[in-house]
């Protein structure tokens, strides 16, 4: 069976003047809350095979934060700008291209996009708060037959 976990962002500082929306980095509180949350999956969860983040400075940062809490062996998560400002096609799509051998990934990305994502998966609607997790056990075999 193959496990997904959708975290959101965690807090982060509102755009400065000029500043791109995607440069937006943690607040203190976001740091925090993400380390905290990182924590406390750790204690639900054996093993994250990969985590894949929007390429956005604030969810690449939670989702390097949640990797330290969790002691990942890889250096960094995989960024993908198509985790920004994009749709659940493009949620899916990240799921499906898993590689089969991972049994856990998680997605690291963006409201109101990761809460409709959690719909598509489960049937049920979940509102994201920032640094929010859900884990969702699949029945499924192959990424490829998340539907």
């Amino acid at each position: 069976m193959k496990k997904v976990i959708l975290i959101r962002h965690s807090f982060a500082e509102d755009a400065g003047r000029g500043q791109h929306d995607s440069d937006r980095i943690l607040s203190q509180k976001g740091i925090h809350v993400a380390q905290t949350m990182g924590r406390l999956l750790a204690k639900k969860v054996s093993a994250v095979d990969d985590i894949i983040s929007s390429s956005a400075v604030r969810a690449a940062s939670t989702a390097r934060i949640i990797a330290s809490e969790l002691e990942k062996n890889s250096s960094d998560p995989h960024l993908s700008y198509s985790l920004y400002e994009n749709d659940v096609d493009r949620y899916a799509e990240t799921v499906w291209s898993a590689k089969e051998t991972q049994n856990c990934i998680a997605v690291v990305g963006h409201n109101p996009v990761i809460s409709e994502f959690s719909y598509w998966l489960t049937g049920i609607f979940h509102d994201f708060p920032p640094c929010g997790i859900l884990l969702v056990d699949l029945d499924a075999e192959k990424w490829t037959e998340v539907v």
